[in-house]
């Protein structure tokens, strides 16, 4: 049984008092969401929607790099810091395309695989374990007295709110450790908390994500 989105994601609204009547954190069940989100299974996109938008005054990136989710480059080694805390940004989560299969399939069946095909870029691994911060687009997986308890981050507007299935690598499943988050639509918002790297399965035993967030605050941005 699919776990059952909030809908009103683009319309201005507030947040609903009760959430969905199937909340929960099973994984699978989360995964099976995300897939009948897009109509169709995972898989490395080409090309995309983006949306630019400056970083913090402590985050920098070369020059010249090409532009992602929220105004990212490819330079994956560019420090990026918020509140003293790692910046994840989501072109740092993509993982090399001749990998993502094998790298995302390790988690789910790593006896399947050798260390060096289970092996995530060491830019992943320095943080797995760690208190970092990420910065998205909420949609809201689960709801506790009008407080989003449960929530997908992804970084595109595209997946937030028209309904386009995030690859595997690019969406982050948040648990709020506290008493839940507001809801903020379509603007940016900066989770805190403990990066995982974990497999997510779906109902048929696919991977469908790999970064797991224990979440202990959520703030909305206001970088313009």
């Amino acid at each position: 049984m699919a776990l059952t989105f909030a809908s009103p994601a683009c319309d201005g609204g507030s947040s609903p008092s009760q959430g969905p009547s199937t909340a929960g954190s099973d994984l699978a069940n989360l995964g099976t969401s995300i897939s009948d989100l897009g109509g169709g299974e995972f898989g490395r996109k080409s090309g995309g929607s983006s949306t630019t938008t400056d970083g913090p005054e402590d985050a920098s990136a070369e020059e010249g790099g090409r532009t992602g989710h929220l105004g990212e480059t490819t330079d994956v080694t560019a420090p990026k810091t918020f509140e003293g805390l790692p910046l994840l940004t989501w072109e740092a989560m993509r993982l090399p395309d001749d990998r993502l299969d094998d790298l995302l399939d390790s988690l789910i069946y790593p006896d399947e695989y050798t260390e060096e095909e289970a092996r995530f870029p060491d830019h992943l691994t320095a943080l797995d374990g760690e208190r970092i911060a990420v910065r998205g687009y909420m949609i809201p997986v689960t709801w506790e007295e009008g407080a989003v308890t449960q929530l997908m981050l992804v970084g595109d507007l595209l997946a937030c709110c028209f309904g386009i299935a995030p690859e595997p690598d690019q969406w982050v499943d948040c648990h709020m450790m506290e008493d839940g988050a507001d809801y903020f639509i379509q603007v940016p918002v900066v989770i805190k908390g403990v990066l995982h790297i974990k497999g997510i399965a779906d109902e048929a035993g696919y991977s469908a994500g790999c970064y797991v967030f224990e979440a202990e605050s959520l703030v909305r941005t206001d970088w313009d």
